[in-house]
């Protein structure tokens, strides 16, 4: 019996006699002894807390797993039946509890298998949709925020401040970053691409133009024969 021995490759003779300590046979081997090797695992969310109604995703990091570990992906320690190196929870809920169990395919391993620190995940609530405004051509988020996402027609444009001159006509709107999470949509205004500033075509002049819900005047250079209104928004 050779007892613990450290790691490394240790030469081994065996020698045979009968009873008579004659007609003795010898064998001689090499024996490797490996390190045993521990393993470990650690799992990350791509985010903690996650913003309501986001999706959150788990990896991992192991040492000493050998080259086919086994996986199993736990929720509130239950098998979830995800054995994939990635854990995608769609719809988290507030204070469950993601971990990854591993069994090593290294033949010196110990433990075997092992359990990562369960992660408790924390739901970070969503900010209200923010309220908007325009006064002419300002337009104005009245929601306290970190930042200000605008939008025209659906369309990203580039403005993150709470209050900025439109220059495209069209419908707006904003969402607003608070607290790491985005919020949804906030209510619409309209603006058509007019100033606020009277403007001029062939000697005629519109003002004030948007209006507040005042009368607005038309001045000519010339006399007017007839002036259609087809259609006026504010």
């Amino acid at each position: 019996f050779l007892g613990e021995l450290a790691a490394g490759v240790y030469s081994i003779q065996l020698t045979v006699s009968n009873s008579n300590g004659i007609n003795s046979v010898t064998r001689n081997n090499a024996v490797r002894v490996l390190d045993t090797l521990i393993p470990t695992v650690t799992i990350t969310p791509s985010s903690n807390p996650v913003c309501q109604g986001n999706a959150v995703v788990f990896t991992y990091n192991a040492t000493n797993q050998g080259t086919a570990p086994s996986l199993l992906w736990l929720l509130n320690g239950n098998s979830t039946g995800n054995n994939g190196s990635t854990f995608t929870r769609p719809t988290p809920v507030d204070g469950e509890n993601i971990a990854l169990r591993l069994t090593s395919s290294e033949r010196c391993a110990s433990p075997k298998t092992i359990t990562s620190s369960p992660v408790t995940i924390s739901i970070q609530a969503k900010p209200d949709a923010p309220l908007i405004s325009r006064t002419g051509d300002s337009i104005r988020c009245l929601s306290v925020a970190d930042s200000v996402y605008w939008y025209v027609d659906g369309a990203r444009i580039a403005p993150k401040t709470l209050r900025f001159k439109a220059v495209t006509g069209g419908t707006y709107q904003a969402r607003i970053w608070k607290n790491g999470c985005l919020s949804d949509l906030s209510n619409s205004v309209q603006w058509w691409g007019m100033n606020s500033q009277a403007f001029s075509l062939s000697g005629l002049r519109v003002y004030p133009n948007p209006t507040q819900g005042t009368d607005c005047k038309v001045e000519a250079d010339a006399h007017i024969n007839s002036l259609r209104v087809y259609d006026c928004m504010d």
